[in-house]
This record gives C-alpha cells, structure tokens and sequence, in this order.
C-alpha cells in the first residue's frame, strides 16, 4: 500500500501534489506578572474594609431610615407613632398657613375670552365648506324640513306621491322661495324631488314619511284596502242591524225625524 501511494504522489502523475509537512508549534502558556496580581489583591482587601465599615455604619443607623441603608438594599424599620404624628402636625401646619385663592367665576372667565378662544386652530367641519358633498347634504336637509308642516299634512289626508306632487305644483309660484336651488323652469317639484324629501323628514312619531305614502294603485280611505301598518285600516259607517224594523235602533234624533217624514210622504202620494 505505502508502495501505490508514493507511485501515485509521484511529481510526474498528473494532478498529484506532494503533501507538505505541517510545523508544529509549541504553544506556552501564558502567566500573569507577580505584579498584578498582588494589585489585584490590594484592591480586594479595600472593597472588603470599605463594605464592612458601612455594615456597621448603617447598623445603627437603619431605624433612622439613613439613605447608605436604603442604598445597600437594608429594610427601614418602622416609624414610631410619635415621630409620625409629629410629621402629620407639622405638614398640616404648613398648609394652614398658606391660604387658597378662591377660583375667578364665571362670568370673570367669559368676560376675558370672548369668542372662540382657538378660532385658527379649531378644525372647520366640511359641512360648513362650501362646493363639498357634506355642505350639499345640509341644504338639502333644511330645505326638506322647511316644507315638512305642508308635505305632513297632506299625508296625514292619505294622500299618494303622485296627488303631493300635484298640489305642490298647483302652488309653485308660492313655494319656489322655499326650495334650496329652485328650478329654471316648469315644472317646480318633480316626482323623485318630492320623494327625496319625504326620505330626508322625520315625522312627530320618529318616521320618515316617505313610509307613510299611499299606494297610488289603491283608493282613499278604502274599507278592506290592504294598506301598510303605518297607514292602518279603514272602517266603512255601518247602521246597526235592524234598524228597519225597530226605531229604538236609531239614534234619538233620527228616531223622532222618522216618523214626520213618514207621514209627508203619505201625505205627497194622496195628494197625487
């Protein structure tokens, strides 16, 4: 084996490198001088004198709470009454003697600041800047409660979006100051006009009132009209029944006016 192995390290075989011996190296160890280690040491036995003379400073003086006793970590006795009593006394002395102002009233702070005292600071909602949609929204908001009292009215008569616009109409020349951006020509309310009205008023009961439109393929006050809950039903007057045959049925007046018109009319046919 150590025969092939020196015929394939061999200078004339291609691609072989002879290994080169490694130096080895003696590493020695390294030793601190006598010096330091005797300064070392100096600096020991300080540290050492140092911390015992502050134990048996701060022994006796640990229940005085001294600040060395806080510092090495050493638990503060408790103060006795009287020590604390005597602080309390004092502390309340000292605040006896300072007298408070009383605090300006309110009428002193309004007269001093007038105004908005941070008019350049405070931000200016955008419902307050023109040309935004949030401005655009508010005066069509005032514009439909300026019209609320005429538009309620006239649903509370139980009228349809298409009768509202009518008569809306029939008094334009009237309404047309009311309105935000009143129209160049005619007509002066259209039907989507009147419903985004209705959309943006809330009624006295807390409901808008484009809920409370009839249905403009149902009548008027209908009896058996199959209304929304909001509009209710309707009852048609009904005499009681036999009120043909027994007058007692009627009502006292229609009672006692029964029998006279009875009698002019037998009277008018024998006449005849």
């Amino acid at each position: 084996a150590q025969a092939i192995w020196q015929q394939l390290c061999r200078p004339s075989f291609a691609g072989c490198r002879i290994p080169a011996k490694m130096v080895r190296s003696k590493i020695v160890p390294a030793h601190r001088p006598a010096g330091r280690l005797t300064a070392l040491a100096a600096a020991a036995a300080a540290a050492y004198a140092a911390l015992t003379l502050a134990l048996g400073r701060t022994s006796s003086t640990a229940a005085d709470g001294s600040v060395d006793a806080f510092a090495l970590g050493f638990r503060l006795a408790p103060l006795s009454p009287a020590v604390a009593a005597g602080r309390m006394a004092s502390a309340v002395q000292r605040r006896a003697e300072v007298e408070l102002e009383a605090p300006p009233s309110d009428a002193e702070l309004s007269g001093e600041a007038q105004g908005d005292p941070r008019p350049y600071s405070r931000r200016l909602p955008k419902r307050d800047i023109p040309g935004t949609t949030s401005w655009a929204r508010k005066h069509l908001h005032e514009e439909a409660y300026r019209f609320k009292p005429i538009t309620q009215e006239l649903i509370a008569r139980g009228m349809s979006l298409d009768e509202i616009t009518f008569v809306l109409n029939r008094r334009g020349s009237e309404l047309r100051p009311l309105l935000w951006r009143p129209p160049m020509g005619l007509p002066v309310f259209k039907r989507q006009k009147i419903r985004t009205m209705l959309q943006r008023t809330i009624g006295d009961d807390g409901i808008r009132l484009h809920k409370k439109l009839r249905p403009k393929f149902l009548p008027p006050n209908a009896p058996g009209a199959r209304y929304q809950e909001l509009l209710g039903d309707v009852y048609a007057e009904v005499p009681p029944l036999g009120w043909q045959n027994d007058k007692k049925a009627l009502p006292e007046e229609q009672a006692t006016t029964a029998p006279e018109a009875e009698e002019a009319g037998e009277a008018e046919a024998s006449e005849e």
